[in-house]
C-alpha cells in the first residue's frame, strides 16, 4: 500500500507501515506545489539580498553576519558537517526509515522552503529502500 505525503494527514499507523512493513511513499501533487511555492519566496529573498535568518545570514549568535554567494555556500557545509554526529551502532531500519520519513512529511508542508527535489530525493530513498 503507497502512503500519500501531504505534508498534514500523516497519521501514526502510516508512519509504522512505512518505517517497519517498508510500505511505499508518494508526494502529493498539492505538497510539491506549496513547496515550489515556498521554495520561490526563498529564492527572490536571496535574489534581493534581503536579510533572513539562516538564508542570507548565519544562525544562533551569528545571525546579524551577512552570507551570501561562495560565502554562504562554505557556511551550509560547515553547519553540516560541524551538526552530522553519531555514536554508538547504526540506527535499526525502522528508526531510521521512520526519521527519513517524517522529515519527508515536514518537507512537504511547503513550510521549510527546500526544493521539491530534495522530497523527491526521500521518496526515491524509502522506496528503493536505501
Amino acid at each position: 500500500m503507497t502512503v500519500e505525503i501531504t505534508g498534514y494527514s500523516l497519521s501514526l499507523e502510516e508512519l509504522a507501515r512505512v518505517a517497519r512493513d517498508g510500505d511505499e511513499v508518494r508526494l502529493d501533487e498539492t505538497a510539491r506545489d506549496a513547496m515550489a511555492r515556498s521554495r520561490a519566496v526563498v529564492e527572490q529573498v536571496l535574489a534581493a539580498g534581503t536579510p533572513t535568518y539562516g538564508v542570507t545570514t548565519a544562525v544562533g549568535v551569528l545571525k546579524r553576519v551577512p552570507l551570501a554567494g561562495s560565502e554562504a555556500d562554505a557556511y551550509a557545509r560547515r553547519m553540516i558537517r560541524h551538526h552530522r554526529v553519531g555514536q554508538g551502532p547504526p540506527a535499526p531500519r525502522d528508526v531510521v526509515r521512520g526519521t527519513l520519513l517524517l522529515q519527508l512529511n515536514a518537507f512537504a508542508s511547503g513550510l521549510p522552503g527546500v526544493r521539491p527535489l530534495v522530497a523527491e530525493r526521500l521518496v526515491e530513498v524509502l522506496n528503493r529502500d536505501e
